[in-house]
């Protein structure tokens, strides 16, 4: 795209900001150096959405090679370079890693590549569910997955609370340590003037 790019990243040990943070902050560094610029080079912040893997994540794939295709950058989703359409087709870059997506078609690599062909030619992306129509601008999945991330993020915020409760008693707890430290102190230096 000429504006934005697409990325589909699983993210199961570091955090997505993270992740963006190092792509963002390498690719500007790179970027700078060869076109012998500073400063920002992206414009606004990225926007990350939660896939439910099960049922979203081919159509998310597909909405993913074929923006090209509808943006009339290109005829089909082979005809854009910057695509990794052809990582699946022919498993020929190898920075993509295929296989999970691959696997769901099929166990064999290439009744894999087959199928996943099929499934990019059939139907209209734009009446599949995409990141654009997500729940609340953040979950693409259904109401069970909906539901099982709410209550995933109910239990981490009830866990942080608890969290913060222990940490704030032991901060306070520190606090009158060092300042009782302090008192004493001052009282040695009195006593060791007086003597």
């Amino acid at each position: 795209m000429r504006n934005h790019v697409h990325l589909l990243v699983e993210t199961p040990n570091d955090p997505i900001s993270r992740i963006m943070q190092r792509i963002n902050f390498t690719y500007t560094q790179y970027f700078n150096r060869k076109y012998r610029k500073v400063g920002h080079l992206f414009q606004g912040r990225y926007t990350s959405y939660l896939c439910d893997k099960d049922t979203y994540l081919l159509n998310l794939v597909r909405y993913i090679h074929l923006n090209p295709v509808r943006a009339d950058i290109v005829k089909d989703a082979a005809g854009y370079q910057w695509s990794s359409h052809d990582d699946y087709v022919h498993g020929t870059n190898g920075l993509v890693d295929t296989d999970k997506v691959l696997r769901l078609f099929s166990e064999r690599i290439g009744v894999a590549r087959q199928k996943y062909m099929e499934f990019m030619t059939r139907g209209d992306s734009n009446t599949n569910p995409w990141p654009y129509a997500a729940y609340e601008q953040q979950i693409i999945g259904d109401e069970r997955f909906v539901e099982q991330i709410e209550k995933r993020i109910e239990n981490i915020e009830k866990m942080a609370k608890k969290i913060k409760i222990k940490k704030n008693t032991k901060t306070k707890k520190k606090k009158k340590r060092e300042k009782k430290k302090k008192q004493q102190k001052k009282t040695r230096k009195r006593q060791k003037k007086k003597q």
